[in-house]
């Protein structure tokens, strides 16, 4: 290798690293990290396996993972090394793809542009899986550009461990069969070359087997409740600008470069470009019109490596005036914004910070409601009582204050019911996250627990206040509210409606969409009250009304002002 090669490359090396190491624990982890770090904590080996089959994961990279932190822990920091690691790889491979591609100004246009790929240094800052298979899935590609008996060995070890690390494994082999298979029909590849690989994904295919009845079970989970949404109808040029971070200048120098290459290096760059396109966005767009969307743009990643060297092809094809003023454009647009993702930009999701707070004003016997329990749990104390929201809120009785923590998700509606209530003593906002304090205490005496949890229309509750709770009778002076704690599922589309009776008077109070405490208009009452609760909604799932779901209702009252004295 040339010294004016290994120098450059040594410098894209630098460079890289710099972008993918440098201040990697700046920000915290956010919630796929967080499942990642939780899974990996599991109690066992078989509980982690467990908890990916469960999910959409195969076990690879989070069995990879379980042992680095065994040697160097589980800060935010080393969670993510792995992943930084593969993507200096990656950097490397690259280089190589292009520089057989095209010679070696290609190999190093590719280093420089994949050490500043923001898409790429975003998520080999990430502890997930993208980064390992993007890294396995370019080096697999140099091996193949170029093959020899040890080659084939070592891209076999490749092609085993790609669906072990994730499920687009499969689809980055796909690509390779295709690519392979192009290059033979157009005469730039042996026939004879097919044989090696078909052992290779043999090899791969047996290596599977023992995650294959978890996969088929993925499988049939996913399409039943899949998590992206369809993909756009130009699957191609959105997962391209995409992949260049959405950056205009970096993605229309990865276009010229690839069209330059697709010109004038022919058949291997249109073979190598189209079988990854096909096999990576096309082919999982057609599995999710026919299943369930399963396109994402880091799911893709394997992609961007394959858009560089073939742009990076393209460009060293160029004169060096030109080619390094082109690639010049695509280096300063995507450092600048690799820059700002690993050194200024804020996070997306600031769980640690929230749950730093979280941890400064807990006090003893206080309830934390969250929406995703067990991933808080990284940055709570193992000691605090955290709960899932699905769960019934807690009572004054069981708790003085309550914590609504929330994070990827932030429900201002659940929030603003309880606002409304006065109980709300204090938020914290930070990015893609919100604490809420609540003040039980303030919330009324609840007089009845005993409201079912579903009423059918028609269905009437009658309360005695005074005689469910006390052993007198409860007197009611002044103006009083009734409160509902409940909500409504939406059935008919409309809002569920309780109408609400305390004798004289009448009022309908509507139930919020999601669990929620609202209150009725405020009547004089004086004494002993008699209430009634009715749905009155007509809206139906099936045969039966379901949207009507109460947990507590309970009564709060104004004192009646009393005249100045004189």
């Amino acid at each position: 290798m040339p010294r004016g090669l290994r120098a450059g490359l040594a410098g894209a090396l630098a460079v890289g690293a710099s972008l993918r190491l440098g201040a990697l624990d700046r920000n915290g982890l956010w919630l796929d990290e967080l499942f990642t770090a939780r899974a990996i904590a599991r109690e066992s080996w078989g509980a982690m396996v467990d908890e990916l089959a469960a999910d959409v994961h195969p076990p690879g990279y989070f069995g990879l993972l379980r042992l680095w932190t065994s040697l160097f822990g589980n800060g935010d920091a080393a969670l993510r090394v792995p992943s930084a690691l593969a993507g200096l790889a990656t950097i490397l491979a690259t280089a190589l793809l292009a520089r057989r591609l095209a010679g070696d100004r290609a190999a190093l246009v590719a280093a420089w542009i994949t050490a500043v790929a923001p898409f790429l240094v975003t998520l080999d800052r990430e502890a997930r899986s993208n980064a390992l298979l993007a890294a396995l899935a370019t080096c697999g590609l140099a091996l193949l550009a170029s093959p020899t008996p040890r080659r084939w060995i070592a891209y076999a070890a490749i092609a085993v461990a790609l669906p072990w690390v994730h499920v687009f494994g499969l689809f980055v082999l796909a690509a390779h069969a295709l690519w392979l298979a192009l290059e033979c029909l157009v005469g730039t590849r042996e026939r004879d070359e097919l044989r090696p690989f078909s052992l290779c994904v043999g090899a791969a295919v047996l290596g599977l087997a023992p995650w294959l009845p978890r996969l088929l079970g993925q499988a049939r989970s996913y399409t039943e409740a899949p998590w992206y949404p369809e993909g756009a109808a130009d699957s191609v040029a959105s997962t391209w600008f995409a992949l260049a971070s959405n950056t205009t200048t970096l993605a229309a120098v990865l276009a010229l470069g690839a069209a330059l290459a697709l010109a004038r290096s022919g058949e291997r760059a249109a073979a190598l470009l189209g079988a990854h396109c096909v096999a990576l966005v096309l082919l999982p767009q057609v599995v999710g019109w026919v299943a369930a969307p399963i396109l994402r743009d880091r799911n893709a990643i394997a992609l961007l490596p394959v858009m560089i060297a073939c742009a990076a092809a393209g460009i060293g094809s160029l004169r060096p005036l030109p080619a390094w003023t082109l690639a010049g454009l695509g280096l300063a647009a995507g450092a600048v914004v690799a820059g700002r993702g690993s050194y200024v930009d804020p996070p997306g999701e600031d769980w640690r910070l929230a749950g730093a707070t979280l941890a400064a004003e807990l006090k003893p016997g206080d309830v934390v409601v969250a929406n995703h329990p067990n991933l808080w749990r990284h940055y709570v104390p193992a000691e605090a009582n955290i709960t899932d929201t699905a769960e019934p809120p807690p009572t004054r009785e069981s708790a003085r204050r309550m914590w609504l923590a929330q994070a990827h998700q932030v429900r201002e509606e659940w929030i603003t019911g309880h606002g409304q209530r006065s109980l709300l003593v204090e938020q914290w906002s930070f990015p893609g996250a919100r604490l809420s304090l609540f003040d039980l205490e303030a919330f009324p005496a609840p007089l009845a627990y005993d409201v079912p949890g579903n009423l059918r229309e028609g269905d009437t509750i009658h309360f005695w206040w005074g005689a469910r709770v006390h052993t007198l009778p409860v007197e009611l002076h002044g103006r009083c509210a009734i409160v509902l704690v409940g909500w409504s599922d939406g059935a008919g589309g409309e809002a569920a409606q309780i109408e609400v009776h305390a004798a004289p008077f009448i009022a309908e109070v509507a139930l919020p969409a999601t669990l929620g405490v609202v209150r009725g208009p405020r009547w004089p009452l004086e004494g002993d009250t008699v209430a009634a609760l009715r749905f009155v909604n007509d809206g139906k799932v099936g045969d039966v009304d379901r949207n009507a779901h109460l947990v507590r209702a309970g009564w709060d009252c104004q004192g009646v002002e009393q005249p100045a004295e004189e």
